[in-house]
């Protein structure tokens, strides 16, 4: 699986219509999620899911293919992958690529969009998704140290500023399929 800032900040957003839409399309064989397909430009605000087809697809497909979230489907280009596409929010891509975290869902939405806390070496730790998206307070100072190690700064707290974004944009060429 592609690692890029669409599965962590825009995949979550499934949730908003369905809670097993992400299982069901990791089923499908996810194997790379981005916001821009090349040969679909006129797709915008979409989520497009490149897949691995396998003989379970047809059945999985039924799960989602009448729902007004869905938008379309089609075989990619390498004709070894099938792209599912699905509908976003109004606004979101456009907000999402100018690295506009804490603008994707509405603040009470959060908690039902993004997996709030895992559990690392029987610690609860708050998720790099939702502490970015939800501002958290104490996620600033490590995003604080990211920006002083590939900027190589020595920026403090007070150089932040208190609506900053906690996570770099998006690199555009990174979220294409």
């Amino acid at each position: 699986m592609k690692l890029n800032q669409t599965l962590y900040y825009l995949y979550p957003l499934l949730n908003l219509y369905d809670k097993k839409l992400k299982s069901y399309v990791y089923k499908l064989g996810l194997k790379e999620l981005g916001v821009k397909d090349l040969t679909h430009p006129d797709l915008i605000d979409v989520l497009f899911c490149k897949c691995k087809p396998s003989v379970n697809s047809k059945y999985i497909e039924e799960y989602f293919k009448d729902e007004d979230y869905f938008v379309t489907d089609y075989l990619h280009s390498d004709l070894e992958h099938h792209i599912y596409v699905f509908k976003l929010p109004e606004g979101t891509t456009n907000k999402f690529l100018k690295g506009k975290y804490s603008e994707l869902v509405p603040k009470d939405k959060i908690e039902e969009v993004y997996t709030k806390t895992v559990m690392n070496n029987n610690i609860e730790v708050y998720t790099k998704n939702y502490s970015v998206v939800s501002q958290r307070e104490s996620y600033k100072a490590v995003f604080l140290d990211m920006l002083n190690e590939k900027f190589n700064t020595n920026l403090t707290l007070n150089d932040l500023d208190s609506n900053a974004e906690l996570d770099f944009p998006p690199k555009l060429s990174d979220e294409i399929i």
